[in-house]
């Protein structure tokens, strides 16, 4: 019920600015014009005003949706790939193990490095953490 009041306070209001206007506009060669853009802009208006207060949805969402679990997760990933490399450590793959907390944030559990390397070589390279579990397998 507050949405349809809303609504008719709105209309009433632009019906109102709209007669205003109307009295402004001078006569002549432009006012022709001059209405025709007024009408388009509160048709415009009143469209916006409806789906807004009804909830109405055309399907146009322009806004991304990013998945940020994932994203994280590559770039941690990518993170150690470069710290192996750069240290000359040869590697198959990494597996990153991930978790979201209360708050929303992610934390790493566990990483997995597919390795024939010294274990203490790779764990000097990224590190030997509490956080997580580091677990080598050759």
């Amino acid at each position: 019920m507050k949405t349809l009041s809303s609504f008719i306070i709105s209309f009433c209001s632009v019906c109102a600015a709209v007669g205003g206007i109307y009295m402004i506009i001078p006569s002549g060669k432009l006012s022709k014009s001059v209405k025709y853009i007024i009408v388009l802009t509160v048709i415009t208006a009143f469209l916006g005003l409806f789906t807004v207060s009804f909830g109405i949805n055309f399907g146009f969402d322009t806004k991304e949706k990013v998945d940020t679990f994932n994203n994280s997760e590559a770039t941690v990933k990518a993170v150690f790939e470069k710290a192996l490399k750069d240290n000359k450590i040869n590697y198959e793959k990494i597996i990153i193990f991930t978790d979201k907390t209360k708050e929303g944030g992610i934390t790493i559990t566990k990483v997995e490095i597919y390795s024939s390397d010294q274990e203490e070589k790779i764990l000097s390279v990224i590190g030997n953490s509490e956080a997580y579990d580091v677990e080598i397998i050759g």
